[in-house]
């Protein structure tokens, strides 16, 4: 009796695993691409504790094909190494037997002249126009898919999630779980994550400085950041031509009270004095959330936080600065300072322009940054 209870039971596991996960609503996303490797996640928001991310707990065996390779894992996320450059490949990726996902990527070339990409910021509240832009965004992702020159990621200037409501100090849906994420980030743009990453900078409503500060711990775990680990701040290349650098210029903290992270004695300043002066690429392109200029009345620039920033981008030859849009029209002065170049922000996102337009401001609807040498 007993061992017949027991081949039931695991009979039982067997047939059932399968429904649950066709139940479950799995995201599957890309974390890395590079110019000889892709890393692709998986998981879900449907379910509470850490179901989506790096270190979140593992739903079952899993299968990463991409390429004619096959990654094994217990891990929700898988490497492929041994891809050739600027190449589009199919995965797919299947859980306990059962697919999960798929999608394409296409590898980063190792050196190029030209690069699209897409900016946003301010943009995790789950609302409608939300979802409007990300369509915007999938469909010129589709339109340039198979040309020479393709948005080959998306960078974001910080609040990535907001809170759902504040009623006092009670805050609900901050993203300090993981299902609040699912109608904010992992749905609007999960046709644009089945193909390029997004590499993210931290805003105040991320982490203690406005919101909660589990959230921090939560952007930590969800994102996929170079050098394959947790950043707050960090640097990424591509094909010779551009250096990003993404900041943190909020107060947020994982423990104790908040505190800034930009301060001039502290742990990142100290890193990006020798990490930009490195840099030998044609454009090189700090973002970050808060603005040092603004011309909008809603927030005050934060130029006198950040002046050790921007002086440090003057003397590194900084050609163009990303911040959060806080007003309808703004135009970098230090941009056009270091690289002799104007830059025009629009409420909709960002488009660079040499010469730039007198009268085609604010015509394109859509969030893209487009640079060649």
């Amino acid at each position: 009796m007993i061992i017949r209870g027991r081949v039931g039971l695991q009979f039982l596991v067997v047939w059932l695993l399968p429904l649950v996960l066709e139940a479950q609503k799995f995201h599957t996303y890309v974390g890395q691409i590079g110019a000889t490797s892709a890393l692709i996640a998986w998981g879900t928001t449907d379910s509470t504790g850490n179901t989506i991310g790096r270190a979140s707990q593992s739903h079952g065996r899993a299968l990463l094909t991409m390429g004619g390779r096959t990654q094994q894992t217990n891990q929700n996320w898988a490497v492929v190494d041994g891809l050739a450059p600027d190449t589009t490949y199919s995965y797919q990726v299947q859980v306990n037997d059962t697919k999960i996902g798929e999608g394409s990527i296409r590898t980063y070339p190792e050196r190029t002249d030209r690069l699209a990409f897409f900016v946003i910021g301010d943009f995790g509240n789950g609302s409608s126009m939300q979802y409007q832009m990300a369509n915007v965004m999938r469909v010129e992702l589709e339109r340039r898919r198979n040309s020479d020159n393709p948005v080959r990621f998306v960078i974001t200037t910080g609040d990535n999630i907001y809170a759902s409501m504040r009623m006092g100090s009670l805050l609900l849906g901050s993203g300090d779980v993981d299902w609040h994420w699912g109608t904010k980030f992992f749905e609007p743009y999960e046709r644009l994550l089945a193909e390029i990453p997004f590499y993210p900078s931290p805003g105040n409503h991320d982490g203690s400085e406005g919101e909660h500060g589990e959230d921090l711990a939560v952007y930590l775990d969800n994102f996929f950041f170079p050098q394959n680990k947790p950043a707050r701040w960090y640097t990424f290349s591509f094909g010779g031509l551009a250096d990003f650098f993404a900041l943190d210029s909020t107060a947020n903290t994982e423990q104790g009270p908040p505190r800034p992270a930009y301060a001039r004695d502290g742990e990142q300043f100290r890193w990006l004095v020798k990490a930009l002066p490195r840099s030998q690429a044609r454009w090189k392109i700090p973002y970050f959330h808060h603005p040092p200029f603004t011309a909008g009345p809603a927030h005050p620039a934060s130029l006198d936080d950040l002046r050790h920033f921007t002086e440090l981008f003057q003397r590194s030859g900084v050609n163009v600065i990303e911040y959060r849009p806080w007003s309808a029209t703004s135009r970098s002065t230090l941009g056009r300072s270091a690289a002799g170049k104007r830059i025009f922000f629009t409420p909709l996102g960002y488009q660079w322009y040499d010469p730039p337009p007198s009268s085609k401001m604010g015509t394109r609807i859509f969030p893209r940054m487009s640079f060649t040498k």
